[in-house]
């Protein structure tokens, strides 16, 4: 497995990511033939020089309680309120102040939030909606003027229809992971001397996260857990 850390911030940033992968080849390749777990989780982190970045790796249960997409009010409820504490890194980490450390970059990456928070995929769904229920009645409207015997093929349609709708159904409630990742850029890094999970507080479904990463050209990992939840060297 390779490092997963995603491309964002400079290009030597990401060239260090890069090299560095072949130092992490075999845990890494452990953990990508693992199982989806519940309660455990993985971060990839990197700092050096002023920049520090890192992917946290979860399965979705673990921040929303659910895996499928949103079906009701509660769980879109929940999405927004999840993304809203993914926006502030702070929920996740805690950094020194006097580090002076600025977010520069932060991004989610599952289905899930996007199909659920794009209002503008929202939209092009009801329209397309709209459509295809306009084509629909005048494909009824034809049936019943002309051939008796296409109401029978409409009816095999309908169970093909039902068959997709399962599958669409059970395709929803198959695992789904969550991606998050940041970037930042620190004005004093040097003050840095320990990184602080607090992800544990607010999502409580976490039990365990195992993280990995360079520090300072460094390797360092470690399993983080609500009782001992901070990295440091």
């Amino acid at each position: 497995m390779q490092f997963r850390l995603k491309k964002i911030g400079s290009l030597s940033f990401v060239a260090l990511a890069c090299i560095s992968s072949h130092v992490l080849a075999d845990d890494h390749e452990h953990r990508a033939h693992g199982s989806h777990e519940h309660g455990a989780a993985n971060i990839d982190l990197v700092l050096e020089g002023n920049e520090l970045a890192f992917d946290w790796m979860s399965p979705a249960a673990n921040l929303l309680g659910f895996e499928h997409q949103a079906k009701n009010d509660e769980q879109k409820q929940k999405l927004a309120e999840v993304a809203s504490l993914l926006a502030q890194p702070k929920h996740i980490l805690v950094l020194p102040d006097a580090a002076g450390c600025k977010v520069t970059e932060h991004n989610i990456d599952s289905e899930l939030f996007t199909m659920n928070l794009s209002p503008e995929k929202h939209n092009d769904k009801h329209h397309d909606d709209e459509h295809h229920d306009g084509e629909h009645h005048d494909d009824e409207h034809h049936d019943s003027e002309h051939h008796d015997g296409e109401h029978h093929d409409g009816e095999h349609h309908d169970g093909e229809h039902h068959d997709d709708k399962h599958h669409e159904d059970e395709h929803q409630d198959a695992h789904s992971d969550v991606t998050v990742s940041y970037h930042f850029e620190c004005a004093n890094p040097d003050e840095i001397s320990s990184l602080s999970f607090s992800l544990f507080d607010h999502f409580s479904l976490t039990e365990k996260v195992q993280i990995q990463g360079i520090i300072n050209s460094q390797q360092m990992a470690k399993t983080l857990t609500p009782k001992d939840h901070s990295l440091t060297w």
